[in-house]
């Protein structure tokens, strides 16, 4: 059961925080399914960081 959320597809026309909340929303869902222990939303924020943080680097790159 290791990668499950690997199938999470980043938006790329959606800003960062909507593809946080479209995984955040998976992710729990997926936990219940599976009767595990649901992230906090701290948790997910740092986990999400990990995986897609350079996204929202990227969209701030061009902000003057």
């Amino acid at each position: 059961m290791g990668e499950k959320m690997s199938e999470f597809n980043y938006d790329e026309t959606a800003p960062y925080s909507v593809n946080f909340n479209r995984w955040y929303h998976a992710n729990t869902v997926e936990r219940e399914i599976y009767k595990e222990k649901k992230m906090t939303f701290d948790e997910a924020v740092i986990t999400f960081r990990k995986m897609w943080g350079f996204k929202q680097l990227d969209e701030k790159v061009f902000i003057n």
